[in-house]
């Protein structure tokens, strides 16, 4: 069991910094085209599949049912069965292997005369924030690298 939920959380922290990175990229395109007329913003999506994907995987790790949600004004409740059959999973969550990043383009009508949808000053925040969660992300994965390294090494003295 510990085995299969530090492979999880592996997975986890791989694809979160997959997501972050991908991020990192669309806003430095964004930077990059601030003063490109009609240019419209991007941004990368998928922490709400990522949730989604945990949550499903959680309760299997748990000894829990399939997960299924509830709408309940816009917002998703998590539920588990205690039996197959009791209510089936919302095809909308996915399994951690189809947790991949969306790129979206930003349709919104811009207020600059040129029509260009980057504001540089957001664009550097939304950079710092995701900068200090990729470098929190790496510093995870070092930790569990470092971890598990620990375990084999004390296997190995027994």
């Amino acid at each position: 069991m510990v085995q299969g939920s530090t492979d999880f959380t592996k997975s986890v922290v791989a694809k979160a910094l997959d997501g972050h990175w991908q991020r990192h990229a669309a806003i430095s395109g964004n930077l990059a085209n601030v003063e490109t007329p009609g240019y419209k913003k991007h941004n990368v999506e998928f922490e709400n599949h990522l949730s989604k994907a945990v949550q499903r995987q959680h309760g299997r790790l748990n000894g829990g049912g399939e997960p299924s949600t509830v709408a309940n004004n816009d917002d998703d409740l998590p539920l588990f069965a205690s039996k197959v059959g009791h209510f089936s999973p919302t095809p909308s969550i996915t399994g951690l292997d189809d947790v991949e990043p969306r790129l979206i383009v930003d349709d919104n009508i811009s207020t600059r005369e040129d029509a260009n949808g980057v504001d540089v000053e957001t664009e550097m925040v939304t950079l710092a924030e995701n900068t200090q969660r990729y470098v929190a992300l790496q510093n995870m994965a070092g930790r569990l690298g470092r971890s598990l390294k620990g375990v084999i090494r004390d296997s190995a003295q027994v």
